[in-house]
């Protein structure tokens, strides 16, 4: 087991970060955890509408799938989403954003092996599973999104949490279209573009928890940002933009 640890903390902006990326022997799997404390108050940002404002869209203490149409999974005119659970409990100013993990497609033969079977358009199928989260049962999920389990330790219980659903092949790093072709001329586009959607929902979270009467959650005291496998990776390289997001400075 091959562990890598880089911690950062600067008094000044009152922010400390935690990186921990875990390789394990027999089946890779990475694990990154980023952490945001003493966040100073956001304000609501000027265009997006803060999540929980739409007719039924997302009630406390319960998941919910947040499609957004201005982003995309891998297949070309597919839509993307989040996963959005907002705690009604004290602890609802603690945010956990949690990027999912799967496979990494990067040529003609691993994008459409990977997408082979599925039966629904989107990678690896996910755009007919998002709607099918479950609230304490997840398919492939940590047990730290769960809800009823602060009995058994985890922390996070309690929290208001993102899930960052993972249908780009990009590790959630991308901003960019390819077209990928094999030896007989055959190709097929993936849009790489897990980065450009984490921007997306990020528009609509700063709208969400802020300390305006205008949003519907407290601006946020504590952020972690954490991930496996792919979302392990998603995490690290996205933790910058959480961080500028709610008003870090680097």
């Amino acid at each position: 087991m091959k562990t890598i640890f880089r911690e950062i903390q600067r008094s000044a902006g009152q922010w400390s970060a935690l990186f921990l990326t875990v390789a394990v022997a027999f089946g890779i799997s990475n694990i990154a955890f980023a952490s945001i404390v003493h966040l100073p108050p956001g304000t609501a940002s000027s265009g997006p509408i803060p999540i929980g404002t739409g007719t039924g869209e997302a009630p406390p203490d319960e998941w919910s799938f947040v499609p957004f149409s201005d982003t995309s999974c891998g297949d070309p005119g597919t839509t993307a989403g989040i996963s959005f659970y907002p705690s009604s409990t004290v602890n609802n100013d603690h945010l956990l954003i949690y990027f999912q993990g799967g496979g990494l497609c990067y040529t003609y033969n691993t994008c459409y092996n990977m997408r082979a079977g599925e039966a629904a358009p989107g990678f690896q199928g996910e755009v007919q599973r998002l709607q099918g989260f479950t609230v304490n049962n997840p398919p492939q999920i940590q047990p730290i999104l769960h809800n009823d389990n602060a009995a058994d330790g985890n922390p996070f219980a309690d929290w208001s949490k993102v899930l960052v659903w993972y249908c780009t092949g990009d590790n959630h790093t991308g901003n960019h279209v390819t077209t990928y072709k094999d030896p007989n001329g055959h190709s097929h586009q993936i849009n790489h573009v897990g980065y450009a959607n984490m921007q997306k929902y990020l528009s609509r979270l700063k709208a969400t928890f802020c300390a305006s009467s205008a949003c519907t959650m407290p601006a946020p005291a504590h952020i972690v940002v954490a991930g496996s496998s792919a979302g392990g990776w998603g995490a690290v390289w996205n933790f910058e933009q959480v961080r500028d997001t709610f008003g870090i400075a680097a």
